[in-house]
């Protein structure tokens, strides 16, 4: 028995029937349910099958490679004095030297020694190499600002003569048992003629305090990095064996500013898309949504981005990036706008990273239903100026199968006969 015929058969005779109004509804209800319990064995309504699935519209996944820009683009260096490191050494094709500068020290007191400490954070190495390399002080002779100083912009003249030196090994902050820190310190002795200079930061009427530049020597194979004046913990200090009319004291000093001059020493290779915090390296996508109709709703997109590693130096605790849409075609090198009216996708991709995921779904949507024309997005830094991290991915000319990709679950819109 159907159970859609006998209920159309019973309302027209509650339609009909003499009874039509004097029937009490609990008995349609009981024969209803009665009909329920009698056609068990039949097939049950399917009111799906009643609608027209052309109506509803069909969801499709499609995959796409295809991009119409894919480039790494790069700007001036970033300014960095206003960080929490200091980076010290040679990695890859970057150097990095330090400045510091102390203010006027007082002249009531004999400054008997001079020990500057610096407190270790990280380093950043290919994991192989356990070298050693020597670090040396020299008073600078070029006045800096730590607000607008590069290694564009600093005239690099320093005083050959060598006023403190220390060995840099390859080692790092670590956190030991419970939440106890070592700190590897490294200190710098001044030798005679650099008391010397110290000394002559006693002096209030010397202009030429333009503080001191901390070298590396060619045996540096990794870059030590060090906390900063600007760091809330762990600051560089001077320490200074002081006597006074009355005893004989260690008193401390912070730098009043501090900076670290990194250079590209060679050119950067070809082929990766490339994210870092110094020389504004960032990256454009632009894939093609031709192959979406118009009207689609986005259920779901992607953005695949494969991490190449043997172009990608980051600390431990990560690299933070950030995905903007932009607003106009892209002028390189700096004339792009990044969109302000829609809000930044973050991420971050740590040293275990081999692929990174970003969910894009809503500016997908923007760009398929044409609330705004499609000029790519670009890939950039969340921390610029910070250190000398430096993150690449592949690309379309590195690797065709580990090239980005949009991967995008999508549902067309109702056909019609």
């Amino acid at each position: 028995m159907k159970e859609t015929n006998v209920i159309l058969l019973l309302w027209k005779l509650i339609r009909k029937g003499p009874w039509y109004t004097t029937t009490p509804l609990v008995l349609i209800v009981s024969l209803v349910a009665g009909l329920g319990t009698g056609c068990r064995k039949d097939s049950p309504l399917d009111f799906g099958a009643l609608e027209d699935p052309t109506a509803r519209g069909r969801i499709d996944t499609t995959s796409i490679t295809t991009s119409l820009v894919e480039e790494s683009i790069q700007d001036t260096v970033t300014v960095n004095g206003r960080g929490p490191f200091l980076e010290l050494g040679k990695f890859g094709n970057l150097s990095s030297r330090i400045l510091m500068k102390f203010s006027t020290l007082p002249d009531t007191i004999t400054i008997n020694r001079a020990t500057l400490i610096l407190d270790t954070n990280t380093i950043f190495t290919d994991g192989r190499n356990r070298s050693i390399f020597t670090a040396r002080i020299h008073r600078s002779l070029s006045d800096w600002e730590e607000r607008n100083v590069t290694s564009k912009n600093f005239g690099g003249s320093v005083d050959p003569a060598v006023l403190a030196e220390a060995r840099i090994i390859s080692s790092a902050a670590d956190f030991a048992a419970g939440d106890s820190l070592f700190l590897e310190s490294v200190r710098f002795d001044f030798n005679d003629e650099g008391l010397d200079v110290v000394r002559s930061w006693q002096d209030t009427l010397r202009s030429d305090n333009f503080g001191v530049l901390i070298d590396f020597d060619p045996e540096s194979r990794f870059i030590k990095e060090f906390f900063s004046q600007n760091g809330p913990l762990n600051q560089p200090r001077l320490e200074l064996d002081i006597t006074t009319p009355s005893k004989r004291d260690t008193i401390f000093r912070l730098p009043r500013e501090d900076a670290f001059l990194v250079e590209m020493d060679e050119p950067l290779t070809e082929g990766p898309l490339f994210v870092d915090d110094l020389f504004s390296l960032q990256s454009t996508l632009k894939f093609d949504l031709s192959a979406i109709p118009r009207e689609s709703t986005i259920n779901r997109a992607v953005l695949f981005l494969t991490v190449k590693d043997d172009a990608t130096a980051i600390k431990t605790s990560g690299y933070g990036i950030r995905i903007e849409r932009l607003a106009t075609e892209l002028a390189l090198p700096a004339e792009f706008r990044i969109d302000s009216t829609f809000v930044s996708i973050t991420d971050l991709v740590t040293r275990n990273t081999s692929i990174l995921s970003i969910t894009v779904t809503n500016l997908i949507q923007f760009w398929v239903t044409g609330a705004f024309e499609n000029h790519g997005l670009l890939i950039r830094t969340r921390n610029p100026g910070r250190d000398v991290s430096r993150l690449a991915f592949h690309s379309s000319q590195t690797s065709s199968s580990l090239a980005p990709r949009l991967e995008i679950s999508f549902t067309s819109g109702p056909t019609f006969p």
